[in-house]
């Protein structure tokens, strides 16, 4: 199969719409805690309070994603294994992609639920 090719055809379309959820992320955290929500995330929860140093951290979090996720094509390149490997980044980016989505909805939903009525 050549799933390999596809990858690097559309790979910037990957990590395009996880840089497009990472912000999302970042804007529906910030709405869910004016909202009276609270961050859930152990790690990021020392940083609500400085918008900076939040955004900060989940950018360079994103950063080391897309950068670990280029390290295995290149390595899929340099060693010429297309089937499986591809097939693991891609199901990689699609379960980031599923779990930002998550996040996102669920920032909102807690938003939207801790609204005073």
């Amino acid at each position: 199969m050549e799933y390999y090719k596809g990858l690097e055809e559309n790979r910037k379309w990957i990590f395009l719409g996880l840089i497009i959820l990472s912000i999302f992320d970042i804007i529906s955290t910030q709405i869910g805690l004016n909202s009276g929500g609270f961050e859930q995330n152990a790690v990021m929860i020392p940083f609500v309070d400085n918008p900076v140093m939040f955004s900060f951290i989940k950018t360079v979090a994103i950063i080391f994603l897309i950068l670990f996720l280029e390290g295995l094509i290149w390595l899929l390149k340099k060693y010429n294994k297309y089937g499986k490997m591809a097939q693991t980044i891609i199901f990689i980016g699609l379960i980031c992609g599923f779990v930002y989505t998550y996040v996102i909805v669920s920032n909102n939903v807690i938003g939207l639920l801790s609204k005073p009525t």
